[in-house]
């Protein structure tokens, strides 16, 4: 079955590389609980200040000519 694709054709090296996936898997799901965007529904410009967007404060200096 799935350990033919596997070099070694062992089934617990399969085992533990699927095994491996699901944790990190899992480890993934639970971060983007916590540190994930809430994005469902709303632009881009809502989530992110777009980067062509120019703060009056940090403007550089015209050049001198």
């Amino acid at each position: 079955m799935f350990s033919s694709l596997v070099s070694t054709g062992q089934v617990s090296d399969t085992v533990l590389a699927l095994s491996i996936g699901a944790v990190l898997m899992i480890l993934a799901g639970i971060v983007e609980i916590f540190l994930g965007v809430k994005a469902e529904r709303r632009g881009l410009e809502d989530i992110a200040r777009p980067l062509t967007a120019e703060d009056p404060g940090t403007a550089p200096a015209p050049a001198a000519r």
